[in-house]
């Protein structure tokens, strides 16, 4: 089952990456969301759809960062009926001399991160909710 996903999973991580950077945070949400990759009845268990999703993004972590990686995750795993959440947070600069602003995206189910290999706790997650969000071409971490 999982390697009849891996296309699918690759079309839309990369489709999610390209409406990012040509068209915003908004753009790449409705993009990924109106994708589905399994029929009723079928959902793949989260851990699955994460190992998927990050294997795929591996490929070109420079390409696929934290936020079209965590983005597609977050909506697969919405549309196989499990309700994850997807956070963003900033690192605090504080007597930093550091000018840019360093951010991550991760996804959060139940409470548990999924498939995560940075650690968000470092980041204060924005009171933010996906469909708060302005159009974020990019959040570097």
């Amino acid at each position: 089952m999982l390697t009849a996903t891996c296309f699918p999973v690759a079309r839309l991580l990369v489709g999610t990456r390209l409406r990012l950077n040509r068209k915003g945070f908004s753009s790449a949400k409705v993009y990924a969301e109106r994708r589905t990759l399994t029929g009723p009845g079928s959902p793949l268990k989260p851990d699955d759809i994460a190992v998927v999703v990050h294997r795929i993004a591996n490929i070109r972590p420079s390409v696929f960062d934290c936020l079209p990686r965590s983005l597609t995750l977050w909506c697969l795993l919405n549309r196989n009926g499990h309700r994850a959440e997807l956070k963003i947070g900033a690192l605090p600069r504080i007597g930093s001399g550091d000018s840019e602003l360093k951010a991550h995206a991760w996804v959060e189910l139940n409470g548990e991160r999924l498939g995560e290999r940075d650690s968000p706790e470092a980041f204060v997650e924005l009171p933010l909710r996906a469909n708060q969000l302005p159009n974020i071409a990019r959040i570097r971490n």
